[in-house]
C-alpha cells in the first residue's frame, strides 16, 4: 500500500505542527500486563469487529545470547516449533491447526523467537493450550534433528545468498562484533550437531522471566487470565537470566564481502539515541518512495534519481540501542561516487537550514503514517508488541522539532560503521571518505 505524498505545504500548519511533539506509534502501555509468576502479557484488542485473532508466545531467546559454542542454536530452535511434545504429536497440531482453519509459523529475530498460530477468535483458549504445551513439554526428539538440519541449512543458503540480507548481517556484524552482531542463521560450520544442543540452549533462559505471551484480537486482561489456565502458569523464575550489559556501538568498524555481482550493496549505520528518533530521521533521509515509479522528494529519494542508483534510509532498534542506515546499490564501476555522495547528501542535509519545520513534518508524517499501516496488520501489531515486550520502558520517547534538528546534527557527526557485498576493489573504506 503506498502513502499519500502531500505536494503542498502550509506555513501556517507546519509552525503549528513544529509545536507539538511526535510520537512513534507503539503499543498503549495499558496492553501490558504481567501473569502471578511473572509471564508478560501484551495484547491489542480490536478497534472494529471481525473474528480473526492471534496469539504468540514470546521467548527471549534469540541469536543475541548465543555463544561460541552455541552459534546458530536460536535458529534451530525456531525450527522445533509445532514438533512432537509430550500431549500432542507434530501431525496432531498441523490436522487440528487444518481442521480449524489455523495457521502456524515460527520466527527468529536478534531478540526473540516468536510461535504464532493466528485463528478465529473462538479458538483462541484451543490454541494458546496448545502454544503452552509445546512451549514447556517439546521432546527435542534426535530423529528429529537431521530433518530440521536439512531445513536451517536451506534457509541458511537462501539468507546468504540475498546480498541485502548479506550486507544488513554484515552490518551488525560490525557494529555490535557479538550478541546484537550474532548472525540469525546457523552456518555450515555450526557447533549444533544434535537436538539435545539445542534443548540446553533453550533451557538455558527458559523461566517465567523470560518468556512472554502477546496476542491480536484479544483484551490483555482476557489473555493473561487464559494464561494462567495453562502450563505457562507453573514455570518459575530462572536465576540464570540476569540483566544484560547495554549493547556497546563500535563506531568506525568496517566489514567488507567480495561478491561476483553486477551490483555492489553498501550499508552505512550510525547510532541514534532511542527508536524514535532513529525512525525520524530515516523518514527524514528517505526511506521507500510513497508514489509508484518515482525516486520521491527526500534528500536521498533525489539523489538516487541523480545518480542512477538505489539509496533509501532504513532504522533498526533493538531493546536497548537503535540506529539509522543507508542503504546504497549501485553497479561496481559506479558505487564509489554513489557512496561518497551520499554521505556528503547526509551533510548537507543536517545543516540547520535543512533542518526546518517542514522537514520535521513530512518526517514525522511519514513515520506515523508507517505506523499506523502496520497498526492495521496482525504482523504488524504482532511485531510492535513483541519489539517492546521484554524493555524497560513501553512509552516512546517524544520528539519535537527542536530535539530532532539536535538529534540529527549529532547522530550524523559520528563516524559511521559500514558493510559491503560486490566488488571490494571498488568499494570505498572509511578512511577514503
Amino acid at each position: 500500500m503506498s502513502q499519500v505524498l502531500r505536494l503542498t505545504r502550509n506555513k501556517q500548519a507546519a509552525a503549528s505542527f513544529a509545536k507539538r511533539g511526535f510520537v512513534s506509534a507503539a503499543s498503549p502501555s495499558s496492553a501490558f500486563t504481567t501473569t502471578k509468576n511473572g509471564v508478560r502479557v501484551a495484547a491489542i484488542p480490536d478497534s472494529v469487529a471481525n473474528q480473526l485473532a492471534s496469539v504468540s508466545v514470546v521467548l527471549n531467546n534469540g541469536s543475541r545470547f548465543e555463544t561460541a559454542t552455541s552459534a546458530g542454536a536460536a535458529h534451530y530452535l525456531k525450527d522445533f516449533a509445532f514438533r512432537n511434545s509430550k500431549k500432542r504429536t507434530a501431525f496432531r497440531k498441523i490436522r487440528e491447526a487444518e481442521l480449524q482453519g489455523a495457521m502456524l509459523s515460527s520466527e527468529v529475530t536478534r531478540e526473540n523467537i516468536i510461535y504464532t498460530i493466528e485463528c478465529l477468535k473462538q479458538d483462541v483458549p484451543y490454541f494458546l493450550d496448545q502454544l503452552a504445551e509445546m512451549t514447556t513439554s517439546t521432546l527435542f526428539n534426535e530423529w528429529e534433528f537431521d530433518e530440521i538440519q536439512g531445513h536451517v541449512q536451506l534457509e541458511a543458503d537462501i539468507a546468504r545468498a540475498n546480498p541485502h540480507t548479506l550486507v544488513l548481517e554484515n552490518l551488525h556484524k560490525a557494529a555490535f562484533r557479538s550478541g546484537l552482531g550474532n548472525s540469525l542463521f546457523a552456518s555450515h560450520t555450526s557447533p549444533i550437531s544434535s537436538s539435545s544442543e539445542v534443548e540446553e540452549y533453550f533451557n538455558a533462559r527458559f523461566g517465567s522471566n523470560s518468556v512472554a505471551v502477546i496476542g491480536t484480537g484479544i483484551s490483555s486482561s482476557d489473555l493473561a487470565s487464559l494464561v494462567e489456565q495453562t502450563q505457562l502458569s507453573s514455570l518459575s523464575n530462572n536465576a540464570a537470566v540476569s540483566q544484560l550489559s547495554k549493547s556497546k556501538f563500535y563506531q568506525g568498524a568496517e566489514i567488507h564481502v567480495d561478491a561476483s555481482a553486477e551490483h555492489t550493496h553498501y550499508a552505512i549505520a550510525f547510532q541514534a539515541p532511542n527508536p524514535s528518533t532513529a525512525s525520524l530521521l530515516a523518514e527524514y533521509l528517505g526511506t521507500n518512495s510513497h508514489v509508484k515509479w518515482c525516486n520521491g522528494i527526500s534528500p536521498l529519494g533525489s539523489l538516487s534519481t541523480k545518480l542512477n542508483a538505489n539509496i533509501s534510509a532504513f532504522s533498526q532498534s533493538y531493546s536497548d540501542v537503535s540506529f539509522v542506515g543507508v542503504n546504497v546499490v549501485a553497479s561496481s564501476e559506479n558505487i564509489a561516487s554513489a557512496v561518497s555522495a551520499t554521505i556528503n547528501q547526509i551533510k548537507s542535509s543536517t545543516n540547520a537550514s535543512q533542518l526546518n519545520a517542514a522537514a520535521f513534518e513530512r518526517a514525522s508524517s511519514s513515520s506515523a503514517m508507517k505506523a499506523a499501516i502496520a497498526s492495521e496488520t496482525i504482523s504488524g501489531q504482532r511485531s510492535t508488541l513483541s519489539n517492546a515486550i521484554f524493555s524497560s520502558e513501553h512509552k516512546s520517547d517524544a520528539v519535537d522539532a527542536n530535539i530532532f534538528a539536535s538529534a540529527a546534527a549529532s547522530v550524523f557527526a559520528q563516524k559511521p560503521t559500514v558493510a559491503s557485498v560486490g566488488n571490494t576493489l571498488s568499494v570505498p573504506y572509511l578512511d577514503t571518505l
